[in-house]
C-alpha cells in the first residue's frame, strides 16, 4: 500500500513539472520565439535603437550609343503593399523625373492621423542611391528626398555607360541607404539592393531610301512598251542617325535585298512586280550604297501616273529580327487629270489638274470623240479652270475634252476627260445658230 501512494505522488510531481516545462517555451499561446522578439525589434540587428526597413526596387533600362538610361522606382513594400500602390513592374516602368508620390494619401484621415508619428520622417530625409555597371566599374550617386515611410521613389540614372556592340550586356547593381530619425525622434535605417542590365535589344537599325532619280525611257517600236529607271541610295540609320564608320554593325558586308512593286494594273495579282531580290552589297566599315532597279513600267501617253513601293530587306549577324527600308516613288508619265463638271445650252465648265493637284500653268483645249463641235477661240491658252463656249453638231450623243500643256508648239503634258453628253437643247441652239 505505501508503495502505492508513493507512485501515485511521483506521477503528480512529474506532471506539474511537465506542464511548467510547456509553460515556458517560446511561442505557447501565441508568442514569438525570444530570437525572433529580439530580431523583430531590430530588423536583425539586436542592438540598434530603432526600426530598420527593407527597400524593395525595380529598375527598367533604355540603352543609348553614347549614354544610357535607367528609372528606378524605390519603396518599402509593408508600407506599400496594395495593388494601387505598388510600382509598376519593370517592363512597364517608365521614365520619369526624380519625384515623389504619397500613397497613403488615399487611406481615410484617422488612419493618416494614428500614423503620423510612425510614418512621417524629418525634413531633411533622403535616400542615398549608389550604381555600378560593367566589369570595370562605372559608378555614380543620386539622392531622392523622402518624407514618409510610405512613399514611393521614382529616380532617374541618366550617366549609365553606352553600348557599342550588338550583343553587349551589361550588368548594373543598384544599392539604396536612409539613415534618419521619424517624426518621434526614434532612429530609422533603410537599405535595399537591385540588379537589373542594360541590353542592345531595342536599338534595331533601319535601312533609309533617299536621293531617288526616275528616268523614263520611251518604247523603241509603237507596239513595245516603255520602262522606267530608279537610282538611289541605300543608307544604314540607328536612332534617326546615319552609321558612323567603325561601328560593329559593320565588321562585315551588308547583304540587302530589294525588291518593287507598281499600281498599274488594277488587280494586286495583276500589278508589275520584280521577278527576283536585287542584291546590294554595303561594304564593311560604311554605311552606304547606291544601286539602281531598271524596267520598271512607264505610262503610257496620257495615261495617269501611279505608285511603287520599293522595299529592302537586310539580314545583320546579332538582330533577331531582318533590318528593313521602304521607300514609296511616283511615275508621273505625261498625265493631266481633266474634268468636266457642267454642260449647260452651249456653255461647257472644266478643271484641269496636274497629279491631282492645282495647275497654275495655263492649257490648250479641244474636243475629242465628237467630230463637228469645236472650242471658240480654242487655240488660245486657257486657264486650268473655267467656262468655253462649244459650237458645232454632231452626231455622237459623247464627247471628250482634251487638255494639252504646250512648250512653244510641242504638248509636254496631256489628258483626257472622261465622256461627258451634251444637252439635246444645246444641240438645236448650235443647230439653230447654223
Amino acid at each position: 500500500m505505501r508503495n502505492v501512494v508513493l507512485l501515485a505522488m511521483w506521477v503528480f510531481v512529474l506532471s506539474c513539472a511537465s506542464d511548467k516545462l510547456e509553460t515556458d517555451k517560446p511561442g505557447r499561446q501565441g508568442e514569438k520565439p525570444v530570437e525572433d522578439q529580439v530580431m523583430s525589434d531590430g530588423g536583425g540587428d539586436p542592438f540598434l535603437e530603432g526600426n530598420s526597413y527593407r527597400f524593395v526596387m525595380t529598375a527598367k533600362s533604355t540603352p543609348g550609343l553614347e549614354k544610357s538610361s535607367a528609372t528606378v522606382k524605390v519603396f518599402i513594400r509593408e508600407f506599400v503593399s496594395s495593388e494601387a500602390k505598388t510600382p509598376a513592374k519593370e517592363d512597364d516602368a517608365t521614365d520619369t523625373e526624380d519625384t515623389e508620390t504619397n500613397p497613403s494619401e488615399e487611406e481615410d484621415d484617422d488612419t493618416d492621423a494614428d500614423n503620423t508619428d510612425t510614418r512621417e520622417l524629418a525634413t531633411k530625409a533622403e535616400v542615398r542611391l549608389s550604381w555600378e555597371c560593367g566589369d570595370q566599374p562605372y559608378r555614380g550617386t543620386t539622392t531622392v528626398k523622402m518624407h514618409r515611410l510610405d512613399s514611393q521613389l521614382d529616380a532617374s540614372l541618366t550617366e549609365l555607360p553606352a553600348l557599342k556592340r550588338i550583343n553587349d550586356s551589361i550588368k548594373c547593381k543598384i544599392n539604396a541607404t536612409l539613415d534618419t530619425t521619424k517624426a518621434d525622434g526614434e532612429r530609422v535605417i533603410a537599405t535595399g539592393s537591385h540588379e537589373f542590365y542594360i541590353e542592345m535589344d531595342i536599338l534595331y537599325p533601319a535601312l533609309q531610301l533617299d536621293n531617288v532619280e526616275i528616268t523614263e525611257v520611251a518604247a523603241q517600236s509603237p507596239n513595245a512598251s516603255g520602262s522606267s529607271t530608279v537610282a538611289f541610295d541605300v543608307t544604314l540609320i540607328r536612332q534617326g542617325k546615319t552609321v558612323v564608320k567603325g561601328d560593329p554593325v559593320f565588321d562585315k558586308d551588308i547583304e540587302v535585298e530589294l525588291t518593287w512593286v507598281c499600281n498599274d494594273q488594277p488587280l494586286p495579282k495583276d500589278r508589275s512586280k520584280s521577278s527576283a531580290p536585287i542584291d546590294l552589297t554595303i561594304a564593311a566599315g560604311k554605311a552606304e550604297g547606291e544601286i539602281q532597279l531598271n524596267n520598271l513600267p512607264n505610262t503610257a501617253s496620257g495615261q495617269s501616273g501611279y505608285a511603287c513601293l520599293i522595299t529592302a530587306t537586310a539580314e545583320i549577324e546579332g538582330y533577331e529580327h531582318n533590318v528593313e527600308g521602304r521607300k514609296k516613288v511616283w511615275i508621273e508619265g505625261k498625265d493631266l487629270q481633266v474634268a468636266v463638271t457642267s454642260v449647260s445650252n452651249n456653255t461647257l465648265s472644266y478643271v484641269v489638274m496636274k497629279r491631282y493637284q492645282k495647275l497654275t500653268d495655263t492649257v490648250k483645249l479641244s474636243m475629242e470623240s465628237c467630230t463637228g463641235i469645236t472650242i471658240t477661240d480654242g487655240g488660245n491658252p486657257k486657264p486650268n479652270q473655267g467656262n468655253i463656249t462649244i459650237d458645232g453638231t454632231t452626231s455622237s450623243d459623247t464627247c471628250k475634252l482634251k487638255a494639252q500643256l504646250m512648250d512653244g508648239d510641242t504638248p509636254i503634258r496631256w489628258g483626257v476627260s472622261k465622256e461627258f453628253s451634251i444637252p439635246s437643247s444645246a444641240l438645236r441652239q448650235m443647230e439653230d445658230l447654223q
